[in-house]
């Protein structure tokens, strides 16, 4: 439920900078998430 905010929630920010998160699937590489993107 607390994902499910939080992704859908965005954009998000701290400290006034654009905070991009991703949810990693098991098995996925976090050095190859490209972020670069989000919606607003």
């Amino acid at each position: 439920m607390d994902l499910e905010r939080v992704l859908k929630g965005s954009p998000w920010t701290f400290n006034s900078h654009l905070m991009l998160v991703h949810h990693l699937g098991e098995g996925k590489d976090p050095l190859k998430v490209l972020l670069i993107f989000t919606n607003f």
